[in-house]
């Protein structure tokens, strides 16, 4: 077994829902690990600034 650290980011709460994209980043990470045995030990996630800003 593989173990990774995910680490994920939003923008701020004006331009995405931080759980929802959380959720979406982190499925997308385990689809791509989890076949060949890799498995997501620690979580890392922020909300933070817009590109726009």
């Amino acid at each position: 077994m593989t173990r990774f650290a995910f680490a994920g980011r939003s923008s701020t709460e004006d331009f995405q829902d931080p759980e929802a994209s959380k959720n979406w980043q982190l499925l997308r990470a385990k689809a791509l690990i989890e076949p060949v045995g890799g498995q997501i030990v620690a979580e890392y996630f922020d909300s933070g600034h817009s590109r726009a800003l």
